[in-house]
């Protein structure tokens, strides 16, 4: 018999949140360095505005709505282990 479970954790959820604003981020200064070449620092505060606006939101949504899944854990007569 073997099973796997939902990981619901802060660790799941905070690096889905980190990667979403990571996603955001990038995102943000891909489209806005085109517009502002002559100002660096307006395309960095773009990428910025992205990951935290749009990034972190979709970020924490993904984590919520798509749990990590656990290794798959074989019970045994003789014990248990996980299985990768």
């Amino acid at each position: 018999m073997s099973f796997k479970y939902y990981e619901k954790s802060l660790r799941s959820f905070a690096s889905r949140v980190l990667k979403g604003f990571m996603y955001g981020a990038l995102i943000g200064g891909v489209l806005s360095y085109p517009y502002n070449r002559e100002h660096p620092h307006i395309a960095f505060a773009g990428s910025l505005f992205f990951g935290i606006f749009f990034g972190v939101p979709g970020g924490a949504v993904y984590g919520i709505v798509f749990p990590r899944l656990s290794d798959e854990i074989i019970l045994e007569k003789k014990g248990w282990y996980i299985s990768k």
